[in-house]
């Protein structure tokens, strides 16, 4: 058996869980948000393949060429079989016809909903051509570079598997890349409970701690160390850059490999009963890493009969899980999912926002955009930098 980090980060929420899903094989049903994240990953992919040449794409016209060949790759990729391994299967829109049971209005509005998501990544794929052609003076200069090195990295390693999106190399600096089709949610109010939730820097910590398992992996297959994770935001055009190569690298990857043997040990039986509920017991799962389930929706929890899991009325768990809930002097919960220690990881992110979403977090840069949103704390004033004033720190 190989870990993964989606195994491990379900494991993490919650044992049962974990082993009714890859035990007892109780698949969790399709979603659009599934099917729409396979389908974005696989075009971009294509995008990366496409011949300057063969489309007439030139310095003098890619920025009007490149949005008509992105739209008629996204026509065409609507209806061409998807690839599963070798494995031939259903085209997007017979996925969406299977899962919208036929309902046209719905499977139209999810393919414009698609194809807006993309259009924001292709626009923020101009605005980093236009930097490195003015840089290089040469657009097909420009498009090598702003291609990832790979465009997905397979992980194969004896204990863990996986598949990193993107890995791009930037003046010789590694960036491992995610992409994600979900929104980048940030906290107001300090105070509150759902900024807590998502940390000071607005990031899922279920994101960073895949990202360090990455960061882990690719370290450990090919001997080099990345120096920055990025979280692509492709919905809104965020990007989030972390700055690992200022954090404790060598502390981080040796945590994550006891976190993957920590899992391995921990899911070699095949017996329900060896792994319990967090709604009805206050476990350890991980030596290196603490859990607050909160949004678990079994009998006798907060939020039962609201669905929030898959398995709720299936893992045979009962209790009172706001007893376990971890709180500050406030009676604020402190953080729900997965808890990072804060001074290990030193989270820090630049986040290169169209929009103007405000979100915190010190800063080191990487690479050049419209512009950049600086807060150094989350009582700091925001600095707005140009991107004629980015640099590398």
């Amino acid at each position: 058996m190989k870990a993964s980090a989606s195994q491990i980060i379900k494991w993490l929420k919650c044992p049962r869980a974990w082993a009714l899903r890859y035990n007892e094989k109780i698949y969790e049903p399709q979603s659009i948000h599934l099917f729409r994240g396979t389908f974005i990953h696989s075009y971009i992919e294509n995008l990366h393949n496409i011949s300057l040449r063969n489309e007439g794409i030139n310095k003098n016209n890619y920025e009007s060429k490149l949005p008509e060949v992105t739209l008629n790759l996204f026509t065409a990729q609507l209806d061409a079989p998807t690839n599963n391994f070798g494995t031939l299967g259903p085209t997007f829109r017979e996925q969406l016809n299977e899962l919208f049971n036929g309902d046209e209005v719905a499977i139209e509005e999810a393919i414009d909903d698609t194809w807006e998501m993309l259009e924001v990544y292709i626009q923020k794929k101009l605005i980093d051509l236009k930097v490195w052609t003015k840089k290089y003076n040469s657009f097909s200069k420009a498009w090598n570079t702003s291609k990832p090195k790979f465009k997905e990295f397979s992980i194969k390693l004896p204990n863990f598997m996986g598949s990193i999106d993107e890995v791009y190399e930037v003046d010789g600096e590694i960036v491992i890349s995610d992409l994600k089709s979900s929104t980048l949610v940030t906290g107001r109010d300090p105070n509150s409970d759902r900024y807590q939730q998502r940390g000071m820097t607005g990031l899922n910590k279920e994101y960073i701690l895949q990202l360090f398992l990455y960061a882990w992996a690719y370290h450990k297959q090919t001997g080099i160390m990345p120096d920055w994770l990025s979280l692509n935001y492709i919905k809104h055009g965020h990007e989030v850059l972390i700055p690992f190569k200022f954090m404790d690298r060598k502390e981080i990857c040796a945590r994550m490999e006891t976190l993957v043997n920590e899992f391995l040990e921990a899911t070699k039986s095949s017996d329900l009963v060896d792994y319990p509920c967090n709604a009805s017991n206050n476990i350890e799962v991980s030596t290196s890493f603490s859990l607050e389930n909160t949004f678990c929706s079994a009998p006798g929890t907060r939020f039962a009969d609201r669905h929030f899991c898959f398995y709720d009325n299936m893992c045979g768990a009962t209790g009172n899980h706001e007893s376990f809930t971890i709180r500050n002097e406030n009676n604020d919960a402190t953080h729900h999912g997965i808890f990072i220690d804060e001074e290990l990881i030193m989270l820090a992110a630049w986040i290169f926002d169209k929009k103007n979403l405000p979100i915190s977090g010190s800063v080191k840069c990487i690479k050049q955009t419209e512009k950049a949103l600086l807060v150094e704390d989350c009582n700091a004033t925001t600095i707005w930098i140009p991107k004629s004033q980015i640099k590398r720190d």
